[in-house]
């Protein structure tokens, strides 16, 4: 007890941090800091500053206090869903299933599939005309235009005896 006799004579501020029986505890410290901070004055350079952050903390209760709100009633409705399965009919939970949960999702995955089957084929027939491009006698007659073009050349080299 001198002890802390001695170091409370050295910090003035601490006897007021004593609870009615004149003693020290946990919850009379608290309550002086507190206290403290709520009546201290603020320097004017930190007083806007100070300000918003007050706002700020304000807001951020309220958003604490509406998030548990939220978690609240989100369990809330969660319950009475599972409440409410209870007394669905099959025809009720085969509408909710197929027409209401998977029915968009089956209908975008056909969709899906023949938008790719369709540009599958649509590629394939481009590769089918670029290669089916010319006729057969059209490649009949390029074909001899390019025979006699290759035996002109060797003529011209002097094997004329590989022709015949």
């Amino acid at each position: 007890d001198a002890e802390k006799n001695d170091y409370v004579s050295k910090y003035p501020l601490c006897v007021s941090a004593q609870n009615e029986k004149g003693k020290y505890n946990k919850t009379s410290i608290s309550n002086r800091i507190k206290e403290i901070k709520e009546t201290a004055p603020i320097p004017e350079k930190y007083k806007d500053a100070y300000e918003e952050m007050k706002d700020f903390y304000e807001k951020l209760i309220k958003l604490n206090t509406k998030k548990s709100e939220i978690k609240a009633l989100s369990e809330q409705l969660d319950k009475n869903a599972k409440e409410k399965y209870a007394e669905l009919s099959i025809d009720e939970i085969k509408d909710l299933l197929i027409n209401k949960k998977w029915y968009k999702a089956i209908k975008h995955g056909i969709d899906d599939l023949y938008s790719d089957l369709a540009q599958y084929m649509t590629a394939r027939v481009k590769e089918l005309v670029l290669r089916y491009e010319k006729t057969m006698p059209e490649l009949e007659k390029e074909f001899c235009v390019l025979q006699q073009r290759v035996k002109d050349h060797l003529i011209t080299m002097g094997y004329e005896k590989c022709l015949q």
